[in-house]
């Protein structure tokens, strides 16, 4: 989500994630593999159109290292959807890329 005052929320899971064997209380070594499959973040932004990138202010997420941090983005739009990449991803090597798709409104 970014919205027009400049704020972003990102909430990525991998599919597949395991589920608990209680429900609700994991057991040793779930609650790891749970979060594994886990990215958050929130803050704010700043779009440099020359660059086709995006500056995230990061203020907190699931990786506590990136809290308060800036990290850039390179990005394209096409139609509704934005896509970013992330030159340098948590999970090291390579090249994350994102796309995401405007949301509608209840109306339409």
């Amino acid at each position: 989500m970014f919205d027009a005052a400049d704020h972003f929320s990102i909430n990525l899971m991998r599919p597949g994630r395991p589920k608990f064997a209680r429900r609700d209380f994991p057991v040793a070594g779930e609650s790891n593999a749970a979060l594994e499959g886990i990215i958050t973040m929130f803050g704010d932004y700043k779009v440099n159109e020359s660059e086709h990138s995006i500056s995230l202010l990061i203020i907190g997420g699931s990786f506590p290292a990136w809290d308060n941090t800036n990290q850039k983005r390179f990005i394209a739009i096409d139609g509704d959807e934005l896509t970013y990449k992330n030159p340098t991803p948590a999970t090291g090597g390579g090249t994350a890329v994102v796309t995401l798709k405007r949301a509608t409104s209840a109306t339409e």
